[in-house]
């Protein structure tokens, strides 16, 4: 995933898009949030896990507050940025250098 890509990302995202980020399968994703070792925290909604932004910036190494002014930016006409290069984050030292573990975390019922 480029960090353009990243930084493009809504607020909440899916398992699979989180598990892209740091390069895992989605088989291994589901494992690991199962057993409560993904690498950032996961929120869970019955059969559904989410990953919120600010929680997979961290760990990544990224400041969750970043956003694509970082690489450039785009205007108010919403237009992508022509010079970006599309870096990964593996070309920017942001791999998996460190692995965080935590645990899945769910909302408590309504009752």
């Amino acid at each position: 995933m480029t960090m353009k890509e990243l930084l493009e990302l809504p607020v909440v995202v899916d398992l699979r898009t989180a598990a892209r980020a740091f390069g895992i399968g989605k088989n291994k994703a589901y494992e690991l949030a199962a057993a409560g070792n993904f690498p950032c925290p996961v929120l869970r909604f019955g059969q559904k896990y989410r990953v919120t932004r600010p929680h997979l910036f961290r760990a990544l190494g990224l400041d969750p507050a970043m956003d694509l002014e970082v690489c450039g930016g785009r205007g108010d006409d919403n237009s992508p940025d022509d010079e970006y290069d599309g870096s990964s984050l593996d070309d920017l030292g942001h791999g998996r250098t460190s692995p965080v573990t935590t645990r899945a975390m769910s909302w408590p019922s309504a009752t």
